[in-house]
């Protein structure tokens, strides 16, 4: 069972609180209802009740009681009657049961100590809206197209632009089908711009969410401008909109567009921060650019390439076909 962050669950456990409460609302409103509209069924209701608490005191203090059959028998009369009386004013039998959203878990989430199907339904939308992902349903594995890439465009590994990306779509499924938390794999998506870096994000994301893992999407801009915010708030989080430690500690982190982000005297020790804390972690972490390793090193000093350029980090190039290990990670992993 994956564990979940701290703010999913809360959201979950909060949805099914206000499930329950609505059930019982509905409830309460409906049995008032028949109780106003027929009277004789309420005192009919009232007695059933008093039978089952007087048949348990007797049972208790070993008094002299109806048998288990007898009373069964009885109460059995009475339940009819009320849905005889239910059924000659105009309503259905269920009227006052309880309706649940999901009659298979009764609206808990858990069947038998096991997350129901509507729990993990309900997990993977809430994680689907934690992640800021746009387009997620747009932009999966299922709709990558390999044959928009020419055939007659070749990288200097002397593959096909369409055999380049069907060879790091194939890698990257596999990196997000067999994504865990014992293994904290990371990413490096190089390439030019309109080769399909934010794409591919996205399908990873999706197939990672769906296995219920965390995710978080935010662009290198949007990184920078919140750890910018933290560092000089008193009051970090709030001003910064967002939880650090969610930051760092999500499952998957997606940096999208490394080096859209202004170029500052802080540039290079913000983002040496978040990567380095999620290396401590060891948290999985995916970085796409349109920049060279030799423009990296300009703005973000040998250190943080070094950080993103060696293990656990594989790197992957969508313009001049696999680069650095991932060769020989494919051959490990196949």
């Amino acid at each position: 069972m994956v564990s979940l962050p701290i703010e999913i669950q809360n959201t979950i456990t909060r949805f099914y609180s206000l499930r329950q409460n609505e059930n019982a609302r509905i409830l309460l409103q409906r049995r008032k209802e028949i109780y106003e509209a027929i009277p004789e069924y309420e005192a009919l209701a009232n007695q059933i009740a008093q039978n089952a608490i007087a048949y348990a005191k007797k049972s208790i203090q070993q008094h002299e009681a109806l048998s288990k059959e007898d009373f069964a028998q009885t109460q059995k009369q009475l339940a009819d009657t009320c849905s005889q009386l239910l059924v000659s004013h105009g309503y259905p039998t269920d009227y006052l049961e309880v309706h649940y959203f999901c009659p298979t878990c009764q609206d808990t989430g858990m069947v038998l100590g096991k997350r129901c199907r509507c729990y993990r339904q309900l997990m993977v939308d809430t994680l689907y809206r934690a992640s800021n992902l746009p387009n997620i349903e747009e932009q999966n594995f299922d709709t990558f197209l390999e044959d928009v890439y020419p055939e007659h465009v070749y990288d200097r590994q002397g593959r096909s632009a369409k055999e380049r990306m069907k060879m790091i779509r194939d890698y990257l499924y596999k990196y997000a089908s067999h994504f865990s938390l014992e293994h904290a794999d990371s990413l490096l998506l190089t390439g030019l711009t309109g080769t399909s870096k934010t794409f591919l994000c996205s399908c990873v994301a999706k197939k990672v969410i769906d296995q219920g893992f965390s995710v978080l999407y935010l662009s290198a801009y949007d990184i920078y401008e919140k750890l910018h915010k933290c560092t000089w708030s008193f009051d970090s989080e709030n001003e910064a909109g967002i939880s650090i430690n969610e930051l760092f500690d999500c499952d998957l982190l997606i940096i999208d567009d490394l080096g859209s982000e202004p170029e500052t005297a802080h540039t290079a020790s913000h983002f040496f921060r978040c990567i380095n804390e999620r290396l401590i972690r060891k948290k999985s972490t995916i970085i796409s650019t349109n920049l060279s390793l030799e423009q990296l090193r300009r703005i973000y000093t040998q250190r943080i390439v070094e950080r993103i350029t060696t293990t656990p980090y594989v790197a992957l190039s969508t313009t001049d076909g696999i680069c650095f290990n991932v060769r020989e990670t494919l051959r490990q992993k196949s």
